[in-house]
């Protein structure tokens, strides 16, 4: 799960990794992340020609199920492509009243959010790392609005781990660590030093992979293992998006050196308690950091 670290910032389970590897550890939205690595152009290189393991879980991931999962989340989400069907990966947004942007919040658009489908009545969403909150209350809205009781959302982001894998590699990486790897736009369940996954290609240059956080290390180093023989190396967010470009899939992080320049999100986010009435609806985490 996340830690509190001295500068009151969240850590990811990998933390502790990254600090042992000398990584340059920076603030983002309320988090203490990996920027980079102590050979950053070997990270560009390794991503581009290669393949790079990068720590995500800093990344909003909200679980929506229930038998009116799916109509909560359409009308919760902008979805271009509509509902993605069972084992599919489809982009998102996230509008303000009536379609237009929240007072306050700048414009959304596709590839902000992604929604997982890992089941008829069960979804993973991934958020923007400051968007979490904002999504659990859009579903909470959408499900009041239809009359849709039956769901349940929950932000497990603080309990879980998310890596990304990028680089022409990628895919035989993760099919040497986990036996298979999905196409672009879709999700399915996998498996990695015995942690059960949610595998997915939300674009062509990358691949994720979700899991309970007390599998963090375990997992993080058999990914590396697996993908030694093919040049696979730990990399920072900095290298990542650079390679993507900002914006890219639903991980849009600030490129080349943007890290580390304190911003008024750069505190601890806590799950803020269920509206009257709404305990029904949604679950929060209340673990502390």
């Amino acid at each position: 799960m996340a830690a509190t670290s001295p500068a009151a910032l969240l850590t990811t389970p990998l933390y502790g990794v990254h600090a042992a590897a000398h990584a340059a550890l920076a603030p983002h939205a309320g988090w203490l992340v990996a920027a980079r690595y102590p050979d950053p152009a070997d990270e560009l290189r390794a991503l581009r020609e290669r393949a790079g393991l990068v720590d995500l879980s800093h990344t909003g991931q909200v679980e929506v199920s229930g038998p009116d999962a799916a109509a909560a989340v359409a009308g919760a989400l902008a979805l271009p492509g509509g509902v993605p069907g069972v084992g599919g990966t489809a982009p998102a947004g996230l509008p303000g009243p009536a379609g237009s942007t929240a007072p306050g919040r700048r414009a959304r658009g596709p590839g902000d959010l992604t929604v997982h489908r890992l089941a008829p009545a069960e979804f993973l969403v991934t958020t923007g790392t400051s968007d979490r909150l904002a999504v659990l209350d859009a579903l909470l809205l959408a499900s009041h609005r239809s009359g849709a009781e039956r769901v349940l959302a929950a932000d497990r982001t603080e309990g879980r781990v998310l890596l990304g894998l990028g680089g022409p590699a990628a895919p035989a990486v993760l099919r040497a660590a986990a036996g298979t790897a999905p196409a672009v736009g879709a999700c399915t369940p996998g498996a990695v030093a015995g942690a059960p996954l949610v595998l997915a290609r939300p674009c062509e240059g990358l691949l994720t992979l979700g899991g309970p956080a007390a599998s963090a290390v375990a997992l993080w180093d058999a990914v590396l293992a697996a993908g030694a023989p093919r040049g696979v190396r730990a990399c920072g967010l900095e290298a990542l998006g650079a390679v993507l470009g900002a914006g890219a899939c639903d991980f849009p992080h600030p490129p080349g050196g943007a890290y580390g320049r304190p911003t008024s999100t750069d505190a601890p986010r806590r799950p803020r308690p269920p509206r009257g009435g709404a305990a029904s609806a949604r679950e929060l985490d209340e673990e502390t950091p």
